[in-house]
């Protein structure tokens, strides 16, 4: 995968608060910044906590009490407004993760945008 070549093509919603989510990778709790249907943003300490390109074998998360355990591909790595970094993964998913992850966003979108 050349990840120059890589551009979001979907919604990210935003997390935190009362949706917030953390994902386990290699023992470690991330916050989960932002995700979509195929991808997700973590806050990370450090710029090579995950190296850019490489692939994370055992990403575990959990929907709405529906765990995944999964493989994504870090597509960024960026500094954010705080001493931390942010790192977007780019996910590998199957059928059912799709469909499930693709009626997360979707609900979640639909509550932030029906008061505007």
């Amino acid at each position: 995968m050349n990840n120059d070549k890589f551009v979001r093509k979907s919604f990210r919603l935003p997390m935190g608060g009362p949706n917030a989510l953390n994902v386990e990778i290699e023992g470690n709790l991330y916050s989960v910044v932002d995700i979509g249907t195929r991808g997700i943003g973590i806050r990370v300490p450090r710029s090579d906590t995950f190296i850019l390109g490489s692939t994370i074998s055992s990403i575990n998360i959990s929907l709405e009490d529906t765990p995944f355990n999964i493989e994504g591909v870090v597509v960024h790595v960026s500094a954010d407004n705080s001493d931390f970094f942010l790192c977007g993964i780019l996910l590998n998913l199957n059928q059912l993760a799709i469909k499930k992850f693709e009626e997360y966003v979707n609900r979640f979108r639909e509550k932030i945008f029906e008061n505007q």
